[in-house]
Parts: C-alpha cells; structure tokens; sequence
C-alpha cells in the first residue's frame, strides 16, 4: 500500500475516535510514558499540542510540570522546527496551519540539547517506522541524528549501550532489580535526543517502508501498548 493510502487509512481511523475515547486514551497514555525509564530521567521535553485527532499529551504535561520538568513546543521555522519553553502562562497564537505555538520565541532550546522528544504521527508498524503528515518537519529538524550514528564515536557508543541494556534484560529474566548504576550507565549511554513517537493504538498498519530520510524513531508509545528499540524506553 502506498504511502498516501496508508496515511488515508490511519486519519480516517483516528477521526472516528469519540471525544470520551480520546480523553481515556490519552490518560492511559500518560500513565504508560511515566512508567518509562526514559522519561523519569529526562528533564527536558518536547511536547506537541493534539490537532486532527491526535492523541493527546496534556495529561502528560500536567504530570511532567508537577514533577519539576521543563516541556517544549515546536516551533516551525524555515522548513524546521524550534522548540520554545512552555508552561501555565506562555502566550500562544495559531501558525499558518491552525496549530497553537508560543508567541514569543527568543528563548528557544536546542533541538541536540533535549532528552526526549514526544512525536506525532499519523501511522505507524511494528518496526517503529513513522509515517507523519508529509511536511518533513520532524525528518528535517532531526536529521543530524542519522549522521551521527554512522560515525565511529557514535557506533562506539551504541555498542557500549546495547551491552547494558543486555546487561539489563538478562537481569530482568531472571527476576533479578535492576542496579540503579546500571540503569544510569545505559541511559547515558543512549544517544539524545530520544525520539518516542506517540499514536492511537488503531493508528497501527502492517507494514511501512522508510525513506532513506526518514529518522528512526527510538519506540512508540500508544494507549495500549509499546514497542521498543531498547530495554531502556
């Protein structure tokens, strides 16, 4: 199937999602990101805000405000996206595409220097391949990270990470708790940003193929279930 009727079949999906669903979804959604590794030792994250049946982060930001962390939204800019802070009193406008975004954004933050990226998409399978809504956006601000993991500090690194989350998950199956060290080596260890992409569960198709732009997505997350790259996600 291609990629325009797979993107049709997902949307078409996720709009006949009741308004009472949505709002169950995303609590159920919260509750699984919170559980996550990841995000307990992320401090800065970037958020999106819902639009076209997305599912929703908002009780996920709720929490992560509550919990000391600092949230970001995208902002686009010149075919990219910036990420601006936000909280309870940041002003907001609609951009051209009817998105709300933060008026003012001299203070953005980097897009390399945040620890967990929450991304919308439209579609998604069980390889974590995303598709998104075709502006590129996401592919384009990321695209730094499909660089450096084809250089040796970054093969090095990964190498190093794999060997404790085996660490980890050998220790799982046998019913062992995870050192805290361990736990805290393996995160380190991870290349950042962590891009966690977030759907509906009926946003699943069979069967996706990247593009050689594409950026890899690290898991996904939906109100029902995850599926993940790595022990730590």
């Amino acid at each position: 199937m291609s990629i325009d009727k797979l993107r049709h079949l997902a949307r078409t999906r996720r709009e006949l999602i009741t308004v009472a669903a949505q709002k169950v979804a995303a609590q159920q959604l919260a509750d699984r990101i919170v559980g996550s590794p990841i995000y307990q030792h992320s401090r800065h994250i970037a958020v999106y805000w819902a639009v076209g049946g997305e599912i929703s982060v908002e009780p996920l930001i709720e929490r992560a405000w509550q919990a000391g962390k600092q949230c970001y939204l995208p902002v686009v800019r010149h075919q990219s996206l910036i990420f601006v802070p936000y909280d309870q009193n940041t002003l907001m406008h609609k951009n051209r595409f009817g998105i709300p975004e933060p008026v003012n954004c001299e203070n953005a933050f980097a897009a390399a220097e945040l620890d967990l990226v929450l991304t919308p998409l439209v579609a998604f399978d069980q390889e974590c391949h995303r598709i998104g809504m075709g502006g590129g956006y996401y592919d384009r601000t990321f695209a730094f990270l499909q660089a450096q993991s084809n250089t040796r500090e970054m093969k090095q690194k990964k190498e190093a990470g794999d060997v404790l989350l085996a660490l980890a998950s050998q220790e799982a199956v046998q019913k062992k708790p995870l050192q805290k060290e361990n736990v805290q080596k393996a995160l380190k260890e991870i290349p950042k940003p962590f891009l966690m992409g977030v759907a509906h569960s009926c946003q699943q198709v069979d069967m996706i193929k990247p593009e050689s732009w594409d950026v890899s997505l690290n898991s996904i997350y939906t109100d029902l279930k995850k599926i993940a790259v790595g022990q730590f996600s």
